[in-house]
């Protein structure tokens, strides 16, 4: 099992470990705090970055921007320096603490990428699956946000509680492939009202 420190994660993946929005990851790596690590499509954070999220959560909008920075660097010198508290100025942090905090949630989504969904060439063109199934991850979610109760998808598909989990997180944290879609503007007319 990764520890979650040594992990690379996507924003998505990310913000739901350290239980935040997508927007806040972007925002620290826009404001530098955070760096992007690797050269994919998609924007890659690393597990020291989630931890740091994690323990900025609850207090990251009362801390100025140089602040959450030293934060962030304290927390990746005590980890690589194997402290366990990271020090900045008279505030201690416990490592341990945070990452235990957040090791629920990065078991959920390591156990759901490498267990519960996968994508197979001869299965639905390689759309991501319940893995064992031929059942769309997205179809899963879809349902469960259309307002599906999770026992009728446990009938209806024979699924487990777990596995129907597993299709949310996924939806959640995996960008969908190809092009988003267009939306069309509905343009009306706009009649001035009489005065």
């Amino acid at each position: 099992m990764t520890r979650l420190a040594e992990a690379k994660l996507t924003v998505p993946e990310a913000a739901y470990v350290a239980g935040v929005t997508e927007k806040i990851v972007n925002r620290e790596i826009d404001a530098r705090i955070m760096r992007v690590i690797g050269r994919s499509r998609h924007r890659a954070v690393s597990g020291l970055d989630v931890l740091y999220l994690g323990a900025t959560r609850d207090v990251r909008e009362d801390m100025s921007p140089q602040l959450r920075k030293r934060l962030h660097d304290a927390i990746t010198t005590a980890v690589k320096e194997a402290r366990k508290i990271a020090k900045l100025d008279m505030f201690e942090l416990p490592i341990a603490a945070v990452e235990k905090e957040m090791r629920q949630q990065f078991d959920t989504l390591e156990r759901m990428k490498r267990d519960l969904i996968e994508s197979r060439a001869g299965v639905r063109a390689g759309e991501p699956v319940v893995k064992g199934t031929r059942i769309p991850a997205r179809q899963i979610a879809d349902l469960v946000r259309q307002g599906a109760k999770s026992e009728e998808l446990q009938h209806e598909f024979d699924l487990t509680r777990e596995q129907i989990e597993a299709a949310i997180i996924f939806d959640r944290v995996t960008p969908k492939r190809g092009r988003p879609r267009i939306r069309k503007l509905r343009v009306t007319e706009h009649v001035p009202a009489d005065r």
